[in-house]
């Protein structure tokens, strides 16, 4: 995805519908309760401009992914770059700085497509440390994969998927559930296996029922295969069941504009 962007041309026209696919592959990445509440203690401590603790590092990888929640991708790459440094071996902060660092990029997609290959150069390398030092930690290979997904190396993303979905077992049922949705996004997205992935959504759902980006995706996913009536409404759905969510209010005004266009 980011490596064709280099070769196209700057305005190459794209589907209406493309935004909803890599806002469903950014949202099952990052959210997600986090129950750990000393996260949430040093996550307002970060808020109050206090420096973090440097050597509780899994304390921080939580905190960082407490602060992409909250859009927050710098304040969380801060956290981990601070952590690095007293602990430049955490096999967890260098997943999840490879994470943000891929997230990242996207920001530079559109208007400088060479910086954000270089940003993604350098979470590939984040993440490939990682892996040198666990290569079974379940959340590098989900991360790794994503990147191999929007990078367009397939075969490599299907060797990583695959990895990521066994090396996930046993994990609590929300990292499961967010390893699934984000392996749905590569069935549909690069495989077509639509119905695969759409089942794929339906069994996080069934593990994790609360679990927000598995109603996104499945909305998204039904946006994305043409049935907008059917995505608004379960949209609409999403956010009786979380009215402060930004994003789904986001999604459901485009898709009624989408409505709008198709029935005039």
């Amino acid at each position: 995805m980011y490596r064709r962007a280099v070769a196209a041309a700057p305005h190459d026209p794209k589907p209406s519908i493309e935004f909803l696919h890599s806002r469903m592959l950014r949202e099952t990445t990052v959210r997600g309760a986090i129950e750990d509440k000393r996260s949430v203690k040093n996550y307002e401590i970060v808020n109050g401009g206090k420096k973090i603790d440097v050597h509780n590092p899994d304390l921080n990888v939580q905190l960082a992914a407490l602060l992409m929640q909250d859009g927050m991708d710098r304040e969380a790459y801060d956290v981990l770059r601070q952590t690095l440094k007293a602990n430049p071996d955490h096999v967890g902060a260098l997943a999840s700085e490879g994470n943000v660092l891929r997230l990242r990029a996207a920001e530079h997609f559109e208007g400088r497509p060479e910086l954000a290959l270089r940003i993604l150069n350098k979470a590939e390398r984040r993440l490939l440390r990682a892996l040198e030092l666990d290569p079974s930690h379940a959340p590098t290979l989900s991360f790794y994969a994503q990147l191999l997904h929007v990078e367009d190396r397939i075969p490599e993303a299907e060797k990583a998927w695959e990895q990521a979905m066994k090396a996930s077992e046993g994990w609590d049922s929300r990292f499961v559930a967010s390893t699934w949705c984000n392996y749905a996004t590569f069935l549909w997205d690069r495989q077509g296996k639509v119905t695969e992935a759409q089942q794929l959504l339906e069994s996080s759902l069934r593990l994790a029922p609360g679990y927000l980006p598995a109603k996104q995706s499945l909305a998204s996913l039904q946006a994305m295969g043409g049935n907008v009536s059917q995505a608004t409404a379960m949209f609409e759905k999403i956010l009786a069941l979380d009215p402060e969510s930004g994003a789904p209010r986001s999604d459901l005004e485009y898709l009624r504009g989408l409505n709008k266009t198709q029935k005039s």
